[in-house]
């Protein structure tokens, strides 16, 4: 398990920062598909919700974003990091700097 602290962050901006830094599935360019753009609505609609508060996510417009998202305020990223060269302890940190520089 690789947990990343992602308390007072927007889950659905830590969703869209890990769809960012991630690359389209290989099925878009082995079948001459265009990948689909970022779609907040589709990308809510995908993300599996459970009673205990915490979030699964799987493939979202077409990349990968596996994290489940605990209700204690981390974020499990162990089969992101495993896919993408940029970790997502790295895409957090990098949402932190930016929301900082907005607020």
């Amino acid at each position: 398990m690789s947990l990343v602290y992602i308390e007072g962050l927007d889950r659905m901006k830590v969703v869209r920062a890990l769809w960012e830094n991630s690359k389209p599935a290989i099925f878009f360019s082995h079948n001459s598909v265009l990948a689909p753009q970022y779609d907040e609505t589709i990308a809510e609609a995908k993300i599996q919700k459970h009673k205990d508060g915490s979030w699964d996510v799987d493939f979202v417009c077409g990349r990968q974003c596996k994290v489940t998202f605990y209700e204690n305020g981390t974020m499990d990223s162990k089969l992101y990091d495993r896919n993408v060269e940029k970790k997502a302890f790295d895409v957090v940190d990098e949402l932190r700097v930016k929301n900082q520089k907005t607020n």
